[in-house]
């Protein structure tokens, strides 16, 4: 057994509610980003066996890979490519979230104290420092973001480790109206910044108490997000939906967010409760271990028509030095091409540039004969468009309170952006407390033209006006 084996089984007996001691395997993540242009899903899988120490000695034939279009009727698929080890080789994106709210300045213990180094906050820093000295693979990358009140991301994965230990001195005691908890919208935040980084993604979030939101306990409005309260489920939709990782560390002894667990579980990661500080150590270097150790099994998907597939890996029978059965499931979101099977081929890809231009022209002709009286909204989804007129002053689209529901691939669509109507100008504008694409950019306000394409979690609503009569009409 190699000395990170040790330190990873070590992790395990101090923070006995990482896992439960018996034999598992996870398919703790999954790339489907190059399912379109070349008909391929690579799964992450981690297993372990009695003790929780990482099995390293697998090979391909161990495993069996099957997939459905729903729940049940799993069809069994060809694995194309098995690497052991591959994030060692490959190298991983680290993406560390630290809270940086007013508790994280008291003691481990809960206690206030005026000794810096005695504060939560100084064991993290020193912790974080420990992991980028481990960090001995160029390929790695490690990024660094903070919340408290506010999201800061202070910098994306980078190789430059020696930046990064210098951004950690930014993380500063906020003052009281910022040292609020916004934990899940935290999470929302860094999985849209991780949104065009590619290969393998780990998110490290560490918290030392619950999501506490500053509008529903300050009696305030939050600057940036106004009365909205985010949801766990919101933010294990949005990393789900970006196959992001995300490994949950509890630190310290108040009690922690009944959902920490949830999210670490459904994104394919470990929830850790820790007490100490060298036992912090230890679990930071464990999360890097047992990411290194995954084996990678890339498979062709069996592309059956379905808005989302699951995919279950488990052990054959004759798998050496690891117990049988043990298998596990993880859901995707099929981007593919009409469902067809074979491979993608350079005529495939000229496809979705002909639908791209049939869109547009579709949406040109409905600009140019809309004959409504009034504005309205059409949504495409669900192989169906529903026209929605716009009649009041203020129209809300998706969201909780929406007079506009939008319902995407994973249902009903939480981005809202408000439509406002200035009667003095007749203009229509376009406001959201997110950046929202408008047109493939990204807006927070727009004043809004007819044919203007918003996208929301993948569902397209067009805007259009009343034709008006030119002046040799009338």
């Amino acid at each position: 057994m190699s000395k990170h084996s040790v330190a990873a089984c070590a992790a395990l007996l101090l923070v006995a509610a990482a896992l439960s001691a018996e034999p598992t395997l996870r398919i703790s993540g999954l790339d489907s980003s190059r399912l379109l242009t070349r008909n391929r899903v690579d799964l992450y899988i981690s297993v372990t066996d009695e003790v929780g120490a990482p099995i390293d000695s697998l090979t391909q034939e161990s495993f069996e890979v099957a997939e459905s279009a729903g729940e049940h009727d799993f069809r069994e698929v060809a694995i194309t490519d098995f690497r052991a080890r591959a994030n060692a080789d490959e190298g991983v994106k680290f993406l560390m979230l630290v809270d940086n709210s007013g508790s994280m300045y008291f003691g481990i213990d809960g206690s206030r104290t005026v000794e810096p180094e005695e504060r939560r906050i100084a064991h993290v820093r020193r912790v974080l420092r420990e992991f980028l000295r481990n960090v001995d693979d160029e390929r790695d990358r490690v990024g660094l973001a903070s919340f408290n009140t506010f999201y800061t991301s202070h910098s994306e994965p980078i190789g430059e480790l020696e930046v990064i230990d210098r951004l950690i001195d930014e993380i500063e005691r906020p003052v009281s109206r910022d040292a609020y908890t916004e934990m899940y919208a935290a999470l929302i935040e860094l999985a849209r910044d991780a949104e065009p980084l590619r290969g393998r993604r780990v998110v490290v979030l560490l918290a030392d108490g619950e999501n506490y939101p500053f509008a529903r306990f300050s009696g305030e409005e939050h600057p940036e997000y106004g009365e909205r309260i985010f949801t766990p489920n919101e933010a294990i939709e949005a990393l789900r939906e970006q196959e992001l990782t995300v490994f949950t560390v509890h630190f310290g002894a108040s009690a922690h967010d009944e959902y920490l667990e949830q999210i670490a579980e459904e994104t394919g990661g470990l929830f850790y409760n820790v007490r100490t500080g060298d036992d912090l150590s230890e679990v930071y270097e464990d999360i890097r271990e047992r990411v290194l150790q995954e084996y990678r099994i890339r498979y062709r998907p069996t592309m059956e028509p379905a808005e989302r597939r699951r995919v279950r890996v488990r052990l054959a029978d004759e798998a050496p030095e690891a117990p049988a059965p043990l298998a596990d499931t993880h859901s995707y979101v099929a981007g593919t091409l009409f469902g067809l099977p074979g491979p993608v081929t350079a005529l495939m890809l000229l496809i979705p540039v002909a639908l791209a231009v049939l869109l547009w022209l579709l949406l040109s002709r409905l600009r140019l004969r809309n004959r409504r009286r009034e504005a309205s909204f059409e949504v495409f989804g669900g192989g169906r468009t529903k026209v929605f007129p716009v009649s009041s002053g203020r129209t809300v689209i998706g969201g909780e309170d929406a007079d506009i529901t939008v319902v995407g691939q994973t249902g009903t669509v939480a981005e809202e952006v408000t439509v406002v109507y200035d009667e003095k100008g007749d203009t229509y504008s376009l406001k959201a407390p997110r950046t929202v694409r408008v047109n493939n950019r990204g807006v927070t306000e727009k004043r809004l033209e007819p044919g203007d394409v918003i996208r929301l979690s993948g569902t397209l609503v067009v805007f259009d006006t009343p034709q008006r009569k030119k002046p040799e009409d009338e």
